[in-house]
């Protein structure tokens, strides 16, 4: 293979980010109005009911902030090198020499969305779900021409709220 670059749908990823900025706003804003509500009158409802919010907006945050920070990547294969493209921050890394190999698997909570994970040497990983890429299903055939290892198949653990368990980084 001469040439393979990941077409990234940036259409979706854009509304992620909005949804990030939105969140994390209404977040902030019911922060900044907290404070005075202990100091006013109100009843025990209205502060509970304040209080979902503030949580249920706070989750949201940062599952959209989390989506938007780690799902940002893909890569391009030249000749002989690959690279990891970041689309938020418009850069290109050379990880050519740092691939440990790669992994398929599913995300989200009905472990319902092909993903394919590319693990770095450096305990990083580039996660790649089917839903941002317009050429998913070339993905694969593309990281067996390149000749990366593949690691095998991985179930989908949360390791907390947000984060994601990784099975081969114990390897």
């Amino acid at each position: 293979m001469q040439y393979f670059k990941t077409r990234f749908l940036y259409p979706l990823y854009l509304l992620l980010l909005v949804l990030a900025l939105v969140a994390s706003g209404m977040f902030l804003y019911l922060m900044y109005i907290l404070i005075p509500i202990f100091f006013t009158k109100f009843s025990a409802t209205d502060v509970g009911m304040f209080l979902c919010a503030v949580f249920l907006f706070g989750y949201l945050a940062l599952q959209f902030d989390y989506i938007a920070i780690t799902l940002r990547y893909g890569f391009i294969i030249t000749d002989n090198r690959i690279s990891s493209i970041d689309h938020l921050l418009w850069r290109r890394i050379d990880i050519t020499d740092k691939i440990k190999g790669y992994s398929s698997s599913y995300f989200g909570n009905k472990n319902d969305i092909p993903c394919i994970i590319i693990y770095l040497n450096n305990k990083k990983h580039i996660n790649m779900p089917r839903y941002l890429f317009y050429d998913f299903y070339d993905i694969e055939d593309a990281l067996k021409e390149f000749k990366i290892p593949y690691l095998g198949e991985e179930p989908f653990f949360n390791k907390f709220v947000i984060a994601r368990e990784y099975k081969f980084d114990k390897v």
